[in-house]
């Protein structure tokens, strides 16, 4: 729409729309924003710490918190669309004010008082350990490759940010890195200041779910890309050596953050050349473009920083092993078809899970081919192909691993590519809204149904971040520290609950050398049995022969969440305060430690020696 230099004409054409979300309702919009994170605040403050396990974090709070925390959003979304169409400013209150409500978010698991918020087979673990190790020994252990974000997590230690907090610090910051990015990568790309905060409306959603709070490498390098496109774009539209020098530097950034985010830079620059030069040839528009030299060297430079890792070649070979045999697509069929839900049931469970993800995906596929048709009889913009072909292609990326055994298998982090410009897409689709012609009327309701959708998308994604069961309680930590420093480590600990990765947290920044692995989830070595073997044997002897056994208030209270079903419930169970009881009258177990919700059992043969008890175990 050309814009007149009247300021009567524009004003008249461009708030048609929104005298809905005229300032002064944006005013009062912002009134309700700022109210509603107080309440929030007074809730987290004002409802009681958990007496014992809590089995989520999400159902500990009233349902007015989340509320609250539903107002917060709509009001920040529909305050940066009404100041995206009136032009002011007020969107640098709404955005303040959101950024706050996710500050007091992402401060929930230590509001709740857990030692840790990651337990289990968490990611988290398994980074933080590597932090402490760093922080202590000036050094990473060899089966860490990808250094940059435990680097950066050491520098917030050395200035004195516990390790646990960085669960909730990382979270936020990368939060608003990403949310800012996307304004700011659209506005670049658009050339227009609306799409400033139209982007961070349409960023708002908190919808790479787990991912936040497990620290992964791979998806929150991906939570930066929005700011390096932002320098690509630059780079492309100006040709400036600052830029050329920024795009540098995040080339080498994400060789270091995560190998498959490199190469999707890589993908995305290339990509970004080549549709440049098809634009150019096929519409005759004068436009520029970069060259993709900086990017391509990614590929060598990380190509000769991995392949000497162990690790590396370790997963080289587990992909040709399993090619053709299983699939993250797969995998998920099995594991759905597995986990005893009715057909209703699991259609529930997949809105909670992947809700966010699929309205987004929607929304940007029904753009997309509405841009096309008009591609097809229009002048053809030169972002609007740009958003269309980067959605295209990390689609058919998606497609790809979903088909193919290829590491990665979750679903979200599989898409994390496509779902970047999907939000993009919404966020032009709000600014085509906008700047719309006619019609009133529907530009009315189709501004409505975004905004509906970017609130519903947000308020899912903010029940997928904290999942149930996923904190480890000060019983669990010293428990489990306690059996790993005292055991005798020729014999394994037998649990339920205790992993790999807890032991890599455990040992994190410890001069510790132990000959086998102390828990372990991957080996029959380490397992208990439902009922703690008691349904089967008088003995825990003969059940175990010569070990240790580990038990958790966890193993008991997991399935008092309300994300489990009865029939879950029934299939999952795995022993109550009665088989506890048992175990203590046994007479080949001793209890060697206890404090309230943890308990540790050491399991000697008994006087007639089973044939069991000759069993043999290998090295774990």
């Amino acid at each position: 729409m050309a814009v007149s230099t009247d300021r009567r004409t524009r004003t008249v054409s461009e708030l048609s729309l929104p005298t809905l979300l005229a300032p002064p309702v944006q005013r009062a919009l912002l009134v309700v924003a700022a109210l509603a994170v107080l309440a929030q605040s007074a809730l987290l403050i004002l409802v009681p710490p958990p007496a014992g396990y809590e089995p989520s974090p999400v159902t500990a709070f009233p349902v007015s918190y989340w509320a609250m925390f539903g107002l917060g959003i709509a009001t920040a979304v529909l305050v940066s669309v009404g100041s995206a169409v009136t032009r002011n400013r007020n969107w640098t209150r709404a955005v303040t004010l959101l950024l706050a409500q996710y500050a007091l978010f992402f401060a929930i698991p230590g509001v709740r008082g857990y030692r840790l918020y990651g337990r289990g087979t968490s990611d988290s673990l398994y980074h933080l350990g590597a932090v402490r190790d760093l922080v202590a020994f000036g050094s990473l252990p060899g089966d860490v490759f990808y250094p940059f974000e435990h680097m950066l997590f050491a520098e917030l230690v050395f200035f004195g940010v516990p390790v646990a907090t960085l669960i909730q610090l990382s979270p936020f910051v990368f939060t608003v890195v990403y949310v800012l990015g996307v304004g700011v990568y659209l506005r670049a790309l658009t050339g227009d200041d609306r799409a400033l905060p139209l982007g961070i409306a349409a960023a708002t959603p908190l919808y790479f779910a787990k991912f936040y709070t497990q620290l992964q490498p791979a998806v929150l390098s991906f939570m930066l890309f929005p700011v390096f496109l932002a320098f690509v774009e630059r780079a492309r539209r100006t040709n400036d050596r600052r830029y050329l020098g920024l795009v540098a530097v995040s080339s080498i950034a994400l060789i270091f953050f995560h190998p498959i985010s490199a190469l999707f830079f890589v993908v995305i620059v290339v990509g970004t050349v080549g549709y440049s030069n098809v634009y150019r040839r096929v519409t005759g528009n004068p436009v520029r473009s970069i060259r993709p030299t900086i990017a391509l060297a990614i590929v060598p430079a990380a190509f000769m920083w991995y392949i000497g890792f162990r690790r590396t070649q370790l997963s080289i070979i587990e992909i040709f092993a399993l090619a053709g045999e299983t699939n993250p697509a797969s995998q998920r069929a099995e594991l759905a078809s597995n986990a005893g839900l009715t057909a209703l049931e699991l259609v529930q469970r997949f809105v909670q899970l992947y809700g966010a993800v699929f309205l987004y995906f929607a929304v940007a596929g029904v753009f997309s081919l509405w841009l096309v048709s008009r591609l097809l009889k229009t002048d053809v913009k030169y972002h609007d192909g740009f958003l269309v072909t980067q959605f295209g292609i990390g689609s058919a990326v998606g497609i790809v691993f979903l088909g193919t055994y290829l590491i990665a298998t979750g679903p979200i982090r599989i898409a994390r590519y496509a779902l970047v410009f999907a939000t993009l897409l919404v966020g032009l689709s709000f600014l085509k809204l906008l700047v719309a012609r006619g019609n009133f009327r529907l530009r009315v309701v189709g501004t409505t149904v975004l905004v509906v959708v970017v609130v519903a998308a947000a308020l899912l994604g903010t029940f997928t971040v904290y999942g149930p069961n996923k904190h480890m309680t000060y019983s669990e930590y010293e428990g489990a520290d306690f059996m790993l420093q005292y055991h005798n480590p020729d014999l394994p600990v037998r649990s339920f609950s205790l992993t790999v990765k807890t032991e890599r947290y455990l040992t994190g920044g410890q001069d510790i050398t132990l000959p086998r692995r102390t828990f372990s989830e991957e080996s029959e070595r380490y397992a208990l049995t439902p009922g703690l073997g008691y349904d089967e044997y008088e003995r825990a002897s003969i059940s175990y022969t010569h070990s240790y056994a580990a038990t958790h208030e966890y193993d008991r209270r997991f399935l008092d969440a309300a994300y489990f079903t009865d029939n879950q419930r029934e299939q999952l169970f795995l022993y109550d305060q009665s088989d506890i009881a048992e175990m203590d009258a046994d007479h080949t177990v001793n209890r060697v430690y206890s404090n309230g919700g943890f308990q540790g059992w050491y399991i000697r043969w008994g006087e007639d020696k089973p044939n069991a008890a000759t069993e043999t175990f290998p090295a774990g």
